[in-house]
């Protein structure tokens, strides 16, 4: 079995009035476009496999709720989710490929500088 695992979060809070434009094209980047590229990019190969594949996506619990000073972490994550609930519609057609949304909760991970 292959397994993709699109496993990334970047988050800067702030109030939205006052978050700039590219934190929101990073935050964005790296949160949903880059997981939906990478998915795009791998699918045909998976498809094509004999053996079943899946991938999966990890989202944010924080995608569920809207929380101010983090919006734009939660808007992306909950776009990744939605992302990856009809896509994965899509497969169940086909039956080679399962896609997952896991969504935990709570995680505390060291920042990077």
């Amino acid at each position: 079995m292959a397994v993709l695992i699109n496993n990334a979060g970047y988050l800067e809070p702030g109030a939205y009035a006052e978050v700039n434009t590219k934190n929101i094209q990073d935050v964005f980047s790296v949160n949903a476009l880059t997981p939906i590229f990478l998915t795009r990019a791998l699918l045909p190969r998976l498809i094509k496999r004999e053996e079943r594949s899946a991938i999966i996506n990890v989202s944010s619990g924080l995608g569920k709720v809207p929380i101010p000073g983090i919006q734009t972490y939660s808007v992306s994550k909950k776009f990744l989710s939605w992302f990856s609930q009809a896509v994965g519609l899509e497969l169940q057609i086909e039956g080679k490929v399962d896609m997952l949304d896991y969504t935990p909760q709570q995680v505390k991970t060291e920042r990077m500088s």
